[in-house]
């Protein structure tokens, strides 16, 4: 585990987190250089949206459509990441805890769960399942969060870096995601069994742990 980068993208989480409630309301999106959201607006938004989920579901199930003169409806595809955000979250604390013998903060927001989740780092990292495990359910709610805030993941050219399984000079990095891609569109895995032909063929991926030399040049350079 690389306990730096998974704190950034902690750290990305939470600031995300108080961003999103914005997004609830269709046409008015907020990028992540406006302004925080004050406590109380915060505390209103989350509100508003647990109501509105919740009247959601009732309608839903009663057959019924929201009136006409209604307010716009919220955002659904906010709300239901929002709540996944917020399931996946308490299942990974309650994970971390349960491994490392402590006990889950009784009635913690989301916002702290998170915060107690960085302060383990180092203790998770100890542990290697427990550590791979962390790392790639942060890393996959972070990208969740950017794609929903309209942040498009960074792609880094490696010059001279041949592709294993085509030959051309086309292999990528996706900090995000953690892995390495080849970006030719000819490019297919020829590996039967490989993981990429569960649905259809398609390029491979290489995990950064495969490529670390690799890896670290596209930190170094993120960070220069």
């Amino acid at each position: 585990m690389n306990i730096d980068r998974t704190a950034t993208a902690i750290d990305g989480i939470r600031a995300g987190l108080r961003l999103l409630p914005a997004l609830l309301a269709p046409g008015t999106p907020r990028r992540w250089n406006q302004h925080e959201m004050t406590p109380e607006q915060e505390a209103r938004m989350d509100q508003l949206a647990r109501a509105e989920r919740e009247a959601k579901r009732l309608n839903m199930a009663m057959g019924l459509k929201s009136l006409g003169n209604a307010q716009a409806p919220l955002s659904l595809d906010v709300l239901d990441l929002l709540a996944d955000l917020d399931a996946s979250i308490a299942d990974l604390e309650a994970a971390v805890c349960e491994r490392l013998g402590l006990d889950v903060r009784a009635s913690a927001t989301t916002d702290q769960r998170l915060e107690d989740l960085g302060l383990l780092l180092g203790r998770v990292a100890d542990d290697e399942d427990l550590a791979e495990h962390v790392e790639d359910e942060v890393h996959r709610m972070h990208r969740q969060v950017r794609r929903a805030l309209g942040e498009h993941e960074p792609v880094h050219r490696l010059h001279g870096v041949r592709c294993p399984t085509c030959g051309a000079l086309s292999i990528r990095g996706l900090l995000d995601s953690l892995a390495f891609v080849c970006v030719n569109a000819a490019c297919r895995c020829d590996d039967e069994t490989c993981a990429c032909h569960a649905e259809r063929p398609r390029r491979h991926r290489w995990a950064f742990s495969e490529w670390p030399e690799l890896a670290g040049t596209i930190e170094a350079r993120k960070t220069a």
